[in-house]
């Protein structure tokens, strides 16, 4: 059977929906823990290890942007391109 497709529906819409949990899930922590870092400053954490963690978080924020970037704009819309085949099929 060459050229034949298989594709489960079921197993792709599962992926999906972790992939848009996840996708809300880090965009909220990384929110919550941009405001706490913000707080610690506030609190008292002002010393130069402070400014040495904070530089190394935006970088770590820098990452996890891109992360989220490449999951709804490549990842989630291929497969709901996938998802869209298969109902017209």
């Amino acid at each position: 059977m060459a050229g034949s497709i298989k594709v489960n529906q079921q197993v792709i819409q599962t992926v999906l929906n972790k992939i848009m949990s996840f996708t809300e899930c880090l965009g909220e922590e990384r929110d919550s823990i941009r405001r706490t870092i913000s707080m610690a400053e506030q609190e008292g954490w002002a010393d130069s290890s402070y400014s040495k963690f904070k530089d190394d978080f935006n970088d770590t924020e820098a990452l996890m942007e891109q992360l989220l970037n490449n999951l709804l704009e490549r990842n989630i819309p291929f497969l709901q391109k996938i998802l869209r085949k298969i109902e017209d099929f």
